[in-house]
């Protein structure tokens, strides 16, 4: 989205998801191109749960757009 920096989309793959540089880059350039990218696959209940740490992280960091463009979400695989 044009509202979410990139270096806090990374940030966050990175601190939250634990990705590296190099696949926190890609992860967030599939994502502003498609509109949405895969991060990790995991059972339904921890999807959940990671997706909802990340938010909260984000709000905490009060970053405006994780109420906006920038959702972390999870779908079934």
């Amino acid at each position: 989205d044009d509202t979410t920096p990139q270096q806090f989309v990374m940030e966050v793959l990175q601190v939250k998801f634990g990705k590296g540089p190099q696949d926190a880059f890609n992860i967030m350039s599939a994502a502003q191109a498609e509109g949405k990218a895969p991060v990790v696959t995991l059972p339904r209940e921890l999807a959940e749960a990671k997706a909802a740490q990340a938010n909260s992280y984000a709000r905490a960091r009060q970053n405006p757009a994780i109420d906006g463009p920038m959702q972390l979400t999870f779908s079934a695989v």
